[in-house]
């Protein structure tokens, strides 16, 4: 059992720092397409919220799998 936590916790920490580098990359892409324009800003907003929605319903089904 003890051996099956230590499995999981290091895949978990896996995901997790996978999570922490996609949203260090999206405050950095924010940040700087800020400062270039308006309509930089606006085409990145839509285009991560489009990402978004599939990155995440991807690390579901990878999340599921870890596992097995």
């Amino acid at each position: 059992m003890a051996g099956e936590r230590g499995l999981i916790a290091r895949h978990a920490g896996t995901v997790l720092v996978g999570q922490l580098a996609v949203m260090a990359f999206g405050v950095t892409d924010t940040i700087i397409a800020g400062r270039y324009s308006e309509n930089a800003l606006a085409a990145l907003s839509v285009g991560a919220a489009i990402f978004i929605s599939v990155y995440v319903s991807l690390m579901g089904v990878l999340q599921a799998l870890l596992p097995v």
